[in-house]
């Protein structure tokens, strides 16, 4: 699917730096033990960059300079296991990152006794794929290099 428009162009332009950004987030998460604070934290960016692309952005629909989102089919045709660490990113973002849904983060109160018993989440606890996610983010982050570059060359073969 190519570009059609300086819309589109842009959004692929910011997606791409949020990917990069993601990227710089998992190669320094890397060089720290995934049971430290920092690698935690790298991670949790590194989800939350990922995913800005894929949930919408722009509100207004007046002068619209950028479409809202993207959508993961059309820059790349995923893998099963890509498909996968896409749905993991997009739940822990919308649920346990950027939002705290009760499922992530349980809390209760025995009324009987008055103990509050609450568990915090936390990313060091999960069994999530760095290297999966880094692979998949080279592959997007060439992904909009390519869509970026035809839509140029589009432009300039084509001027207005």
């Amino acid at each position: 699917m190519q570009i059609t428009s300086e819309q589109e162009f842009n959004r692929y332009s910011i997606s791409l730096a949020d990917f990069e950004k993601a990227s710089e987030c998992v190669a320094e998460a890397r060089k720290h033990l995934p049971n430290e604070l920092v690698f935690e934290a790298l991670l949790f960016m590194a989800i939350i960059a990922y995913y800005r692309p894929f949930s919408p952005n722009e509100k207004s629909k007046q002068n619209l300079k950028a479409t809202s989102r993207l959508n993961l089919e059309h820059l790349i045709v995923p893998s099963a296991h890509e498909k996968e660490i896409h749905i993991e990113c997009e739940t822990l973002r919308n649920k346990a990152l950027a939002h705290s849904e009760i499922a992530y983060n349980p809390t209760s109160l025995n009324s009987s006794t008055g103990v509050i018993s609450s568990k915090r989440f936390s990313l060091l606890t999960q069994q999530f794929d760095l290297d999966g996610l880094a692979k998949l983010l080279k592959k997007l982050e060439e992904a909009c290099h390519s869509k970026r570059a035809t839509y140029v060359h589009q432009m300039r073969s084509n001027p207005r």
